[in-house]
């Protein structure tokens, strides 16, 4: 359950880049290590550009075989990898969850606060009330058009965990799901 919530808290990173395999891989012992999927991520928004506009910039990829489960965090000053063999996993969990409505709730206040304004206002109050339309339907639209936040992770019996957490939308969502279906059918699989 910790390790759950901890994958959760992350930040969600924007998906640069996400191969799934066509067919799942055999799991054979002794055979050769097959791929199922590769995940690049990095950070999104105004930070995140800054720092990867002076090369401080940083990005996430989850790789998934047939015999590990590898997450390498890498910038030019840092690189940080969690690796757990298949045999070794022992938990996993997946999911997504919509953004917060807060920007809805908000965006909607202020939406009938300027239609209210710019009628009870009185002279003057029109550009006011053009501020809070357009401020208020700004909001609504960073809610619809926002993506759903998905999150997967694998845990070990040890308390090793890895875990991403990433924006993810429309045939990315389908391709993650598939991703994790087949290492989740691997898992069951080895044990």
């Amino acid at each position: 359950m910790f390790r759950q919530l901890l994958a959760y808290a992350q930040p969600a990173l924007i998906i640069e880049n996400l191969d799934v395999a066509e067919s799942p891989p055999p799991v054979v012992n002794g055979g050769p290590e097959a791929p199922i999927a590769k995940l690049r991520a990095k950070p999104g928004g105004l930070i995140a550009w800054f720092l990867s506009l002076i090369g401080l910039g940083k990005t996430s990829t989850l790789t998934l075989t047939n015999r590990r489960v590898t997450r390498v965090d890498k910038s030019n000053s840092s690189e940080d990898t969690s690796e757990i063999p298949l045999g070794k996993i022992t938990s996993t969990h997946r999911g997504w969850k919509k953004p917060s409505v807060l920007p809805l709730i908000v965006g909607a206040l202020l939406f009938l606060v300027g239609i209210i304004y710019y009628f009870v206002g009185g002279r003057g109050s029109g550009t006011t009330s053009a501020y809070l339309v357009v401020a208020g339907l700004v909001g609504i639209l960073k809610y619809i058009l926002s993506k759903r936040f998905f999150y997967v992770v694998f845990a070990s019996d040890g308390g090793t965990a890895v875990s991403l957490k990433v924006k993810a939308g429309g045939d990315d969502v389908a391709r993650m799901i598939t991703m994790c279906e087949r290492m989740e059918s691997l898992v069951r699989g080895s044990g």
